[in-house]
């Protein structure tokens, strides 16, 4: 993944997609700005070094240019220096905020280290400044859904009751109605968290979600069981139907995962620690209050 990761960023570059929006800077001598010119045409012809040595001689000259100190960045970033295409990058929107070449760079680097956040929000602010930039959608268009800034949600207001939907009574369960408790038989389906046949990270669209929760209605279901945490969609498309059908509902039965422990100690502090807010977790996204970052598996 990496490699691949690698191989579209070098093509991208390459191919000339980055063109600084400004190599002349002002109060420059007019060989420094010539120096930036001849760096870029070596990096876009792939020759790294001559291009690290004709931004760093026009930095020497004029410390300040921003042609130059982008070339940097972007020199370090194909030659796998992170930290340091960060810190030219950062150095650039230090004091010019607004320009657009650095904050590409800066979500590439998000982007080569996994920051899924970080690559949300640089390629959100490239938008807004060129909204026809080609990085920028091609960027977000990559991120999964969840990437981005929390939803806005009124205060939580416990109730003065707990107030609960099923229980268990004896050898059943049973659900609330309008006509109070009524004994309920479950008739469930088993969802797993990928599609047949892909990588388990592939996971469904809404409309395939919307699909599969249309034909379990169809054939009798009343319940749906799932294991793990499913990508926002799946919670939309149960919604959205169940909103539809108030009063065929399809329940839903949530499970928790955890891994086993170490050395099978079920008693391990850490082991216990992560069961339990994995459970928070699952009530939170239950009741619409979870904010989870992707995470793979």
């Amino acid at each position: 993944m990496n490699r691949l990761r690698s191989l579209v960023l070098a093509t991208l570059l390459l191919a000339g997609a980055v063109t600084p929006a400004a190599t002349q800077a002002a109060g420059c001598p007019a060989v420094v700005n010539s120096r930036v010119n001849a760096g870029w045409s070596s990096y876009r012809s792939g020759d790294l070094p001559t291009a690290r040595q004709e931004f760093e001689a026009a930095t020497r000259r004029c410390p300040g240019h921003v042609g130059a100190r982008t070339g940097l960045g972007y020199v370090a970033l194909q030659s796998g220096e992170l930290l340091a295409a960060r810190r030219w990058f950062n150095g650039v929107l230090q004091a010019n905020p607004n320009e657009v070449d650095a904050l590409v760079g800066v979500g590439l680097v998000a982007w080569r280290e996994g920051d899924l956040p970080g690559v949300h929000s640089a390629f959100t602010r490239v938008r807004r400044l060129a909204p026809d930039n080609a990085e920028a959608r091609d960027y977000l268009a990559r991120l999964p859904e969840g990437v981005g800034p929390a939803p806005k949600r009124p205060a939580l207001v416990l109730p003065d009751t707990t107030v609960y939907p099923a229980r268990t009574r004896g050898d059943r369960f049973e659900v609330r109605t309008t006509r109070g408790w009524q004994p309920f038989y479950i008739k469930g389906v088993n969802l797993g968290a990928a599609l047949p046949g892909k990588h388990p990270s592939e996971f469904p669209d809404s409309a395939i979600y919307a699909r599969w929760i249309a034909e379990m209605a169809e054939m009798g279901t009343n319940a749906v069981r799932v294991y793990t945490i499913h990508p926002p969609q799946f919670y939309r498309a149960l919604h959205a139907y169940n909103r539809r059908h108030p009063d065929a509902p399809l329940w839903v039965i949530h499970g928790v995962w955890i891994e086993l422990p170490p050395e099978d100690d079920f008693d391990h502090p850490e082991w216990e620690g992560e069961f339990f807010a994995e459970m928070r977790r699952v009530v939170d996204l239950l009741h619409g209050r979870a904010d989870i970052p992707p995470r793979p598996g």
